[in-house]
């Protein structure tokens, strides 16, 4: 499903300035965004980007596998040891675009919810231009970003509110958000239902919801059976409550129906 029309050409016109800009100034760039994660963990700017472009570690296919991961206790513990997430996540959030690009008219004290936030790099470049946006992250609190999330905020004296996603997935903080962004989340999630019904309810009627999911044909590592399962009816929901402003390999862009 492609929908033409000026966010999608927009949309697919940044993803070809943002490639050619990192062709064009990579050493440059990858230096400037790997600035927080060297100095909080303490190494180099060379060692912390030798570190970041290692997709999959030894050590975390070794932690994955020192137990049987069934439910969402199990993935969480990994996730609050996996050091190589801290590690990579400022690195490869370069492939993303800007949000102050792709949503060119967020309106002043906009709220804006990144859902899954992991090490939050595209709303603190947000904030650091318009400090005047509400931002609020949302992630796992055993996630061991989550302390690297509030050391940066602090460092550049930004605000945010934080939400702890529950072990039930069912968030209860009823903000109203102009933005909600939620990329490489669902297909770890065990209840996507509850969140997107969560988004539906705190979206405000002129928002936007840019999300992924994965379809995975292999329930394997963090890919959940849980999330595979309820992806249909997920995506049905989304069918039927929101409008489709872009659509593209599993990505999406949509708003509430009127």
């Amino acid at each position: 499903m492609h929908n033409l029309n000026f966010f999608f050409l927009n949309k697919i016109l940044l993803k070809f300035f943002n490639k050619l800009i990192l062709l064009l100034f990579f050493k440059r760039i990858i230096s400037k965004q790997i600035e927080d994660i060297s100095e909080y963990m303490h190494f180099s700017k060379k060692k912390s980007i030798s570190l970041a472009k290692i997709k999959n570690t030894d050590f975390e296919d070794n932690l994955w596998n020192s137990k049987k991961r069934e439910n969402i206790d199990d993935y969480r513990e990994y996730y609050s040891r996996n050091i190589h997430y801290l590690e990579r996540q400022d690195y490869y959030n370069i492939n993303h675009l800007n949000l102050l690009s792709e949503f060119k008219y967020l309106k002043t004290n906009a709220n804006i919810l990144d859902y899954g936030c992991g090490t939050a790099a595209l709303s603190i470049a947000a904030k650091k231009k318009r400090r005047d946006l509400n931002l609020f992250l949302a992630d796992i609190p055993e996630a061991i970003t989550k302390d690297y999330v509030f050391w940066r905020f602090k460092k550049y004296n930004l605000d945010f509110v934080w939400i702890d996603i529950p072990k039930d997935e069912q968030i209860i903080q009823p903000f109203r958000y102009d933005l909600i962004r939620c990329h490489d989340v669902l297909e770890h999630s065990f209840y996507p239902l509850k969140i997107i019904i969560y988004f539906y309810n705190n979206l405000k009627d002129d928002g936007y919801l840019s999300f992924d999911y994965i379809k995975s044909d292999k329930i394997e590592k963090e890919v959940t059976k849980e999330s595979q399962d309820s992806r249909q009816e997920f995506m049905d929901f989304v069918n039927k409550k929101f409008d489709f402003i872009y659509s593209f390999r599993n990505k999406y862009v949509v708003k509430k129906k009127k």
